[in-house]
């Protein structure tokens, strides 16, 4: 085995060689892969190929991706860490893959599959289909295993057949991720075969029927008409999607197609006041497109109702009792009280087990409504809160406990199936300790949870509900009229907002000092939440000005820099720091929506150490300040 393992790090094996003899030892490794192009882990459990990663690919994507290189250095480490499984193929289905891409003819082209992907999708973005399809074409005829360019490139797709092959790719080569696995439940039951050419929905991509002037799947309209129908329903994939639309929007502000888009996805929500200012930024950028006019029209005598987007169900909270475990109390950061709202009954049942194992009392709630009632009665010393939930969302009851003076300090993690980066930012944004995603590593759940509760937090699970702050009935129950009113009643009496200033001078002690230029107020609060945690000492600016002035009083360890600030551009503010003897040694990171290879390019080429993209992954946000904080400055 050690001969094995020391002919495994030299350069330029075969890796489907290697994979071969593995499974003739039947061993336990973790195989780290590198070549010229590419780098990833391939986890080998009883000589089996369970699991790979590679960028931002996993399972069988990444795979291929790696082992269709042919020459690699490799790196394999002794492991019998329980993997979770995504690759989907056997030796011999991966050989034969292998002998069919040897065997295609011509020259395979060389490209930087991650970039082009987001080129493409902001392309997608802007109504500019036809030069997002071009990028999606060269990803695939360079990559044809990264299953997110088959995702974008379905998206285009109004052929039934050309969307049932990329259907198929994107399901053979990422059919365990989950975003993919969620497209494929909503698209493919739509394809009923009766029809060749199918229409799509601007907001979630669904198939919308003939005739339809609203999509059946996020509940949007298409388009606007005087006598448009009233609906209510779940909104919440049309407000992820305008999300991203809004911050596209921001950097293209001259393109109307995007502002009526976001006319019609406002006035799907019943909210008339803000589709009347998109739709009037569109007029105005287009003022002859007869679309819009006739929209304007419409808009006017339309009588569609508010929508509400949370359900106005009451909750019936008489009488209900804490349910907590029985489990003994054993002391340390055992025997504290941990809060799981979480609709699922097998999540319920498997994180529940796990917590009781350790020690943890543990109180159930299947609801919003539930979960609230619960806070009623105690505080506990841990909530782990799911993002979708059949009454309201825990974005909602999140923020609400953040306002909370008896609740702020509970610690909340939230534990969700949503796994993107920017429900991710909105979770930290709402005031969440950590955000973790489904399915998790149960060792790596237990250490997050022992992070927070071993560090002497007191067992609050008892301190009971001031009696003043509830108002109950003649049963003893309680009688929220409304979702507010029952997180009101839940939580208690807001906190007071008070703003903190700290001068310059007090932040002059050991530390490093980060200065923040971000006109976004939610980017900022969510890169202070993420910085603030590792000890950083942070300053704020929201303008360009605001930031040179701030230079000037103090210099910082290093800037995080937005390229599109009120007054003037993060590229413009580099030249000037990099000009002036005081702070051209500053590292500065960019930290900016704008993801395109030619922004890139002009960030580094004006001066920027690293160029990262919103939405951020917070790992890699404190990595690269990291690494580029001077030594001496180093916490």
């Amino acid at each position: 085995m050690n001969e094995l393992h020391e002919v495994s790090r030299g350069i330029g094996r075969d890796i489907v060689e290697y994979l071969s003899t593995l499974r003739l030892l039947s061993d336990n490794l973790d195989v780290e892969v590198r070549t010229p192009r590419y780098q990833g882990l391939i986890q080998v459990r009883g000589g089996v190929v369970l699991a790979a990663s590679q960028g931002r690919l996993t399972g069988n994507g990444a795979l291929f991706t790696l082992i269709t290189q042919k020459q690699a250095d490799i790196s394999a480490t002794p492991s019998v860490t329980p993997v979770t499984t995504n690759v989907a193929v056997n030796h011999e289905q991966m050989l034969h893959i292998c002998r069919e891409v040897s065997a295609a003819t011509g020259k395979k082209s060389v490209c930087n599959e991650a970039v082009l992907v987001d080129d493409a999708v902001h392309l997608f973005l802007q109504f500019r289909k036809k030069e997002a399809g071009a990028k999606l074409v060269e990803v695939l005829r360079c990559n044809r295993f990264y299953y997110p360019a088959w995702l974008w490139h379905s998206r285009l797709m109004s052929r039934v057949d050309y969307l049932g092959k990329a259907l198929n790719e994107m399901r053979k080569w990422g059919g365990h991720d989950a975003l993919v696995k969620a497209e494929l439940a909503k698209i493919e039951p739509q394809l009923s075969g009766k029809e060749t050419v199918v229409k799509r929905c601007i907001f979630c991509w669904a198939l919308v029927k003939t005739g339809q002037d609203y999509c059946s799947t996020c509940n949007c309209f298409l388009s606007i008409s005087a006598k448009a129908p009233r609906f209510r329903a779940d909104y919440q994939e049309l407000e992820s999607s305008l999300d991203r639309y809004e911050q596209e929007f921001a950097n293209h502000p001259e393109n109307s197609r995007i502002a009526y888009c976001l006319c019609l996805g406002k006035f799907s929500l019943g909210q008339r006041e803000q589709a009347q200012r998109f739709l009037d930024k569109a007029i105005s950028i287009s003022p002859g497109e007869q679309l819009f006019l006739k929209t304007a029209k419409f808009l006017k005598t339309s009588k569609v109702a508010p929508s509400v987007p949370v359900k106005e169900k009451k909750c019936e909270l008489a009488h209900v009792a804490p349910v907590v475990s029985k489990q003994p109390k054993v002391g340390g950061a055992k025997g504290k009280t941990i809060l799981v709202i979480e609709d699922s009954s097998t999540s319920r049942s498997v994180i529940s087990l796990i917590l009781k194992r350790q020690g943890y009392n543990i109180v159930e709630a299947t609801t919003g409504c539930e979960g609230l009632a619960r806070l009623v009665d105690i505080v506990p010393d841990l909530v782990l809160l799911d993002v979708v939930l059949p009454d309201m969302d825990g974005y909602q009851i999140l923020t609400e406990l953040r306002l909370s003076a008896r609740l702020k300090d509970v610690v909340v993690v939230m534990l969700t199936g949503k796994t993107s980066s920017i429900d991710r930012m909105k979770g930290l944004a709402c005031g969440a300790n950590e955000y973790l995603t489904k399915p998790f590593d149960p060792a790596k759940f237990l250490k997050v949870l022992e992070r927070f509760l071993g560090q002497g937090s007191r067992n609050r699970a008892s301190a009971p509900r001031p009696k003043e702050d509830v108002d109950r009935g003649a049963n003893g129950g309680i009688k929220p009229a409304s979702v507010k009113a029952r997180v009101k009643v839940a939580v208690g009496p807001p906190a007071r907002q008070v703003p903190i200033k700290v001068p310059s001078r007090q932040l002059e002690s050991t530390g490093p000092f980060i200065l923040i230029i971000e006109d976004s107020p939610t980017t900022r609060k969510v890169i202070s939440m993420v910085l603030g945690r590792k000890g950083y000492f942070l300053q704020e600016s929201i303008n360009g000005k605001e930031a040179l002035q701030q230079l000037e009083e103090r210099v910082p360890d290093l800037i995080l820099l937005d390229a599109m600030l009120p007054d003037m551009s993060g590229y413009d503010i580099l030249v000037q720091l990099k000009k002036a003897e005081k702070f051209k040694d500053i590292p500065v990171v960019m930290l900016t929506a704008k993801s395109g290879a030619t922004d890139r390019q002009k960030g580094m080429q004006s001066g920027a150490v690293a160029y990262l993209t919103k939405p951020f992954d917070p790992d890699k946000l404190l990595s690269t300040v990291a690494q580029y904080i001077p030594a001496s400055s180093r916490i």
